[in-house]
Parts: C-alpha cells; structure tokens; sequence
C-alpha cells in the first residue's frame, strides 16, 4: 500500500468533485441561514418599532416630574416642613384616616421608593 501524498484524508469511494460539490453545497445552506437570521431580525424590527420599547422609562420620569405633591399631600405651597411631614404621615397612615388615602397614597410612594 503507497503512502499517500498531501494532509488532506478522503474515503476512497469519494472523488475529488463529489468532495468540492458538497463543500458548495455546505456554504450555501450556511449562507441561507445566515440570510434567513438577518431577515428575521429586519421583520421583528419593522414590526416591534412602533411599540418604543426603548423610550418608556424616560417617559413615566416625566409624568412623574410633573405631579403637585403639595395638592397631593393637600397643602399649600407656602406651608412648613413641619406642616408637610405632619400631612404626609396623616396620609401614611391608611387605617386611621380617611377612606381615600389609599389612592392619595400611591402616588407619593411610588417616586419615594
């Protein structure tokens, strides 16, 4: 038996062409998944777009910039600190105060927290 010549190993019922059709035909399944990805990617992109995603947290910080937390805790604007923590614990607790200050409640809590 010769020693054959070269690195490359290939069975012996395989011929050179088979070997190089299969190595297209290998590249071109590789190609058309990699078109298939990028497509896929594209269509989410088209369609998931509008929903804006990415700009909501930027949004809900302005909502929340623009509350009147003196309205909120009822208030005036020219009332003391001390005036401020006493409507804002009156609020705080629920069980003790009037029905609605569960909804008065949330707001204030949730730029808080």
């Amino acid at each position: 038996m010769a020693k054959r010549s070269g690195t490359a190993r290939r069975r012996d019922d395989e011929s050179v062409p088979t070997r190089a059709i299969d190595s297209v035909f290998r590249f071109v399944r590789f190609a058309e998944f990699e078109i298939l990805f990028i497509l896929f990617f594209v269509i989410a992109f088209i369609i998931f777009k509008d929903l804006k995603l990415y700009g909501k947290r930027y949004n809900g910080f302005v909502v929340f910039a623009a509350a009147d937390y003196y309205s909120t805790l009822g208030v005036p604007k020219s009332a003391t600190i001390k005036d401020i923590k006493a409507a804002y614990r009156k609020l705080g607790h629920q069980e003790l105060n009037m029905k609605g200050a569960k909804q008065e409640w949330r707001p204030l809590m949730n730029n808080l927290g």
